[in-house]
Formats: C-alpha cells, sequence, structure tokens
C-alpha cells in the first residue's frame, strides 16, 4: 500500500508542477502581453498629450491672431469714427465761429457806443450836478427871501400873473391888477362872460412852512406845520371878510385865494382836514396854480 501512496504523490507533485509551470507560462504571456498593452497606452498618450500641446498652441496662436485682427480693425475703425467725427465737427464749428466772430464784433461795437454813453453821461452828470448845486443855491436864496412878508407878497403877486398868462388871457383885456374897492385891492379881477369879474387874491403864507422844511427836529417839524396850518385858515377868514363879492355887481359869490406854493397848500390840508371846507363856508376858494390854471382855461374858453 505504500509504494502506491508514493506513486500517487509523486504523481501529485508530477501534475503540480506540470500545471504550475503551465499557469507560470500563462501568467508571462499575460505579463507580456499587459507590458504591450502598457507601452501602447504610453505611446497614446503621449500622442494625446502631444495633441493636446498642438490643440492649446493653436488656439493661442488663434486668438492671438483674432487680438491681433481685432486691434487693426478696431484702429482703422477709430481713426475712420475720428475723421468723420472732425467733419461733422468742422461743419458744425464753422457756422459757430462765423457766429461768435459776428457776437465778438458786435460786443466791440457795443462796449465802444456804451464807453461813449458812459462818457456822455458823465458830463450830463457833471451838468447836471451844477444845475442842482445852482438850483440848490437858488432856492437858498429864494428861501431866505421868502422869509420876508413884502417879498413873499411880491413873489405871489408874480405867479398869480405868470398862471393867468399861461392859462391865455391878456393884461387889460381878460384880467386887471390892484383894481381898487371900498373893502380893499384884490390883486386880480379877472373878467368873466357877460360882464362878469372874478376877484383873486395871492396869499403867500410861508414863514412856518419855510420853518418845518429847514428843520430837523420832528417835534418842531410838527409844531411849524401846525402852526403853518392855522395861518392859512387865518388868510381864509381875513379874506372872506373883505367880502369882495359884494363890491362888483356881477361877482360870484365867491373870492379865490390863489397859495402858489402846491406842498404848502397840501401840508395846510393835511394839518387841517377841516380847513377847506372852512374855506367854502366862508365863501373863499383856496386854489393852488394847477386849480386855478384849470379854471382860468374854462374862462378863457368861455370867452371864445
Amino acid at each position: 500500500m505504500y509504494p502506491w501512496l508514493i506513486v500517487a504523490f509523486v504523481a501529485g507533485v508530477v501534475v503540480a508542477w506540470v500545471l504550475l509551470q503551465r499557469g507560470r507560462a500563462a501568467l508571462q504571456k499575460e505579463a507580456e502581453r499587459l507590458k504591450v498593452d502598457l507601452a501602447q497606452c504610453q505611446v497614446s498618450l503621449q500622442a494625446e498629450k502631444e495633441k493636446l500641446a498642438w490643440v492649446e498652441d493653436a488656439k493661442r496662436q488663434l486668438g492671438d491672431t483674432f487680438k491681433a485682427l481685432a486691434s487693426d480693425e478696431l484702429g482703422i475703425k477709430a481713426e475712420k469714427l475720428k475723421k468723420t467725427a472732425r467733419e461733422e465737427l468742422g461743419t458744425l464749428v464753422e457756422p459757430l465761429k462765423e457766429e461768435l466772430s459776428k457776437l465778438d464784433m458786435y460786443v466791440r461795437e457795443l462796449e465802444g457806443k456804451r464807453e461813449g454813453a458812459y462818457s456822455k453821461l458823465g458830463t450830463q452828470l457833471e451838468l447836471l450836478q451844477g444845475m442842482q448845486d445852482s438850483l440848490k443855491e437858488q432856492t437858498t436864496v429864494l428861501a431866505q427871501a421868502l422869509k420876508s412878508p413884502t417879498v413873499r407878497g411880491r413873489w405871489g403877486e408874480v405867479q398869480l400873473r405868470r398862471v393867468v398868462e399861461l392859462a391865455g388871457l391878456a393884461d387889460h383885456v381878460d384880467f386887471d391888477e390892484q383894481a381898487s374897492t371900498e373893502s380893499g385891492r384884490p390883486d386880480m379881477i379877472v373878467r368873466l362872460p357877460q360882464g362878469g369879474v372874478l376877484p383873486v387874491d395871492s396869499k403867500v403864507s410861508l414863514g412856518a412852512f419855510l420853518d418845518a422844511m429847514e428843520t430837523e427836529d420832528d417835534n418842531l417839524r410838527k409844531n411849524s406845520l401846525a402852526q403853518h396850518a392855522r395861518a392859512l385858515r387865518a388868510r381864509v377868514r381875513e379874506l372872506s371878510q373883505k367880502a369882495y363879492w359884494e363890491q362888483f355887481e356881477t361877482a360870484p359869490e365867491f373870492v379865490v385865494m390863489f397859495v402858489p406854493v402846491e406842498a404848502s397848500l397840501g401840508a395846510a390840508f393835511q394839518q387841517d382836514p377841516e380847513l377847506f371846507e372852512y374855506a367854502i363856508e366862508n365863501r373863499v376858494l383856496v386854489s393852488s396854480p394847477v386849480v386855478l390854471f384849470a379854471l382860468l382855461k374854462a374862462i378863457a374858453y368861455g370867452w371864445q
């Protein structure tokens, strides 16, 4: 029994060795095949790497080419745009330059006229200043002269005559001065249509008014104006008492009291609001130069 066991063992070892050799040969063949496959894969991988590198290089070159082409095209378009813009801007600027040139000429001409006008204005202002100074001196002299009652009375008569003549009336035809009556002599009688006469007396009560105009003290000015209003009311009363309308057969039942200074009359009415009504009640028509002129003008039209 032992010899068979040995034979079987030996046979098993031989079979195992044969199988081992066969497996080893198969493994070697598989390893050789894998090596071949690996080599092919490495070749393919290298080829792919070279292809990818070529593609990347081609992309880079193509991008550079596109950039260069785009830059050149952009430069060309920009140059065309600049040229077009210069041409269009020139078309717009040329008329504007002409208008600006005309405007500059107009401004220069206007400036020359302005300088000439300023020069003339300066001369006129100097003349005006001289006239103002002269008027101020004359006003001062007149104000000083009018402080004298005699001078004021004569000045009022002169102003009355001027207004009458301005209205178109003639001396000894349409009016007479200093006509005597039993109650006195009115400064003037104006002849009315159909033989009527209108007595006119000039009253220049300016003493208190001039004092009010000269002072800078408000209280003194107020007191002087109040005194001026009282003085004018007294002149109305005095003139009413003379009753000139009774001295002439065809005279209206009132007498005209001529006040030659409009401002003084306005100041009196402002200080004494009832002064006008008081005068009318006493048959005295207080008249400024404007009112008297209108009245005499109406009389002049009546004679025509």
